[in-house]
């Protein structure tokens, strides 16, 4: 299993475009999303959101695993400013061409990851844009502290009925910083599951 302690090769023009375009409707800004999506970004990583994640994770968590990946461009950011083991894995990895630190899970070295789970190393979970149909039996299986969500709010294009009803019975909250695309209506959100 591979967990990363150095920043991986990642687009260094990303956080300039996210400062650039951030809360931006202007035609260039629409251009530059849809070709990141294309990518497979459709989170805007900014400077304050990963030193945020970054400062809480090292304070308050023992392991973090990312699931549903997709490109694991959060997550190579967060890999160089953690002092945790970080695991990123999806169903399949986007080749766009891009390095990235996501594993599939058909390659996942299963052994170690549970040998993290049994010893309780796994205590956080990162959800970064949950597609709408999200099954929550990963977390049920991995009964984390701490869950960190990217998405909307409950009825829009992200996360799953379950998965809300699963947020309600944490027993703290609370939003970081979060730079987004005009017309989006992400927030980034720490929910504290158990104590």
């Amino acid at each position: 299993m591979r967990y990363y302690s150095e920043m991986q090769d990642c687009p260094e023009e990303l956080m300039k475009i996210t400062k650039k375009y951030h809360g931006s409707h202007e035609p260039e800004a629409i251009t530059m999303r849809l070709a990141l999506h294309a990518k497979g970004i459709f989170g805007m990583p900014s400077e304050e959101t990963i030193e945020e994640l970054s400062n809480f994770l090292n304070k308050n968590a023992k392991g973090l695993i990312s699931l549903g990946a997709d490109a694991g461009i959060f997550e190579n950011y967060l890999a160089g400013e953690l002092a945790i083991p970080l695991f990123a894995i999806d169903k399949s990895v986007p080749k766009n061409g891009m390095a990235s630190i996501v594993d599939t899970l058909d390659f996942l070295d299963k052994i170690a990851l549970e040998k993290y789970i049994e010893d309780k190393q796994i205590d956080t979970v990162f959800l970064s844009w949950p597609y709408m149909g999200f099954n929550i039996s990963p977390l049920a299986q991995l009964q984390p502290k701490y869950v960190i969500y990217i998405g909307e709010d409950e009825g829009g294009c992200t996360g799953s009925e379950q998965l809300f009803r699963y947020f309600d019975k944490a027993i703290d909250s609370f939003d970081i910083s979060y730079e987004q695309w005009g017309g989006m209506f992400d927030r980034c959100t720490i929910y504290q599951m158990t104590t």
